[in-house]
């Protein structure tokens, strides 16, 4: 729970900062074709809750091995996200390659009770194949301007119930 709180109130305080750097450096998406908005929008929030997602391990968690990888795989799959205009079959790629990284280095769901011997296999690629969907569809819905974000948030309410 104070992960998640840590989290939440640093993210809150980074997201304003983050803007101002956006607006600052003209790192923003223009409207135009399909977009709905009608100025520029700043587009690094991903940012601001990557800066929020590591600080708050930092502070409410051991710094071992296992959480130096989980940084530098999901700050792998930051960048992915900053360079979202290119291909998607690399997109796709570059996704599955930190995905498999964060599993072979230990960060994976346990569906499947081990004991069987396809048990870790099937683990493994529920793991990647969750990993992979969950960005994706966090940047399917990041098209207006707040939801990505909202709907992360009742994500993360929901799994902090759990």
């Amino acid at each position: 729970m104070s992960c998640f709180i840590i989290s939440f109130m640093i993210s809150s305080m980074m997201m304003p900062v983050i803007i101002y750097i956006a607006r600052r450096f003209d790192i923003t998406d223009k409207p135009g074709g399909r977009k709905a908005h009608k100025g520029s929008v700043p587009i690094l929030g991903g940012m601001g809750i990557y800066i929020a997602f590591i600080l708050s391990i930092l502070i409410s968690m051991d710094y071992t091995i296992d959480i130096q990888r989980l940084i530098i795989y999901s700050g792998l799959m930051l960048v992915v996200g900053i360079l979202d205009d290119i291909k998607a079959i690399y997109k796709l790629a570059l996704e599955t390659i930190s995905a498999l990284l964060a599993v072979l280095s230990g960060v994976m769901l346990h569906i499947i009770p081990d004991g069987m011997w396809w048990s870790s296999f099937v683990n493994v690629a529920i793991s990647i194949v969750w990993m992979v969907g969950i960005t994706n569809a966090v940047n399917i819905v990041d098209g207006l301007d707040g939801l990505a974000g909202g709907i992360a948030f009742i994500g993360s309410c929901a799994f902090l119930a759990i």
